[in-house]
């Protein structure tokens, strides 16, 4: 059986709260809205793909910074495709 739009966003990390509201949105009509079918995935070639943005210290590491910003990626690219739906 295939998972419900909410449950898809969980795997990706998406909070519950966050997940219901994004799937309440897409479900109001929001994903016929131009503004919406306007918006692209963002695209980077760094970081590894994680959940979690962790604190950089007060000695960064660019691989450090790197996956925070992947991380962030991620969660706006899952929001943004479910958004679509």
């Amino acid at each position: 059986m295939p998972l419900s739009p909410a449950a898809r966003l969980n795997q990706q990390g998406i909070p519950n709260q966050a997940a219901a509201t994004i799937v309440a949105v897409a479900a109001s009509g929001a994903s016929n809205n131009a503004n919406v079918q306007a918006l692209t995935a963002l695209t980077g070639a760094v970081g590894t793909p994680g959940n979690v943005i962790v604190d950089v210290t007060a000695t960064p590491t660019q691989t450090t910074i790197n996956n925070n910003f992947r991380a962030c990626e991620d969660k706006i690219n899952a929001i943004i495709a479910a958004l679509k739906t």
